[in-house]
């Protein structure tokens, strides 16, 4: 049983990662319908998109959100002590 159990959350620890594989896989199997019905270039064969566009906003929707890279630094709230005014003596 904790076997079988160990196995369960390995998995669902690593489902996130096969996000990406499955959107492929859907769009390897499923490419001519695609190309058919959600490609937007399929008026212009010029082009050879044969569903990327697709495949890319399918993409785009699975990767992880980034977080804003200008927030305040988690240092900012932390209170500094100025340690030359301490009175180390009547601590103890």
């Amino acid at each position: 049983m904790r076997h079988a159990t160990a196995i369960f959350f390995a998995i669902l620890l690593t489902l996130p990662l096969w996000v990406k594989g499955f959107v492929l896989l859907h769009f390897m199997v499923n490419r001519a319908y695609i190309v058919e019905h959600y490609c937007e270039n399929r008026g212009k064969p010029q082009m050879h998109c044969d569903g990327k566009c697709y495949l890319n906003k399918q993409l785009k929707k699975v990767e992880p959100v980034k977080k804003d890279t200008n927030t305040q630094p988690a240092t900012d709230w932390i209170l500094h002590w100025d340690l030359a005014e301490f009175d180390y003596l009547n601590v103890l």
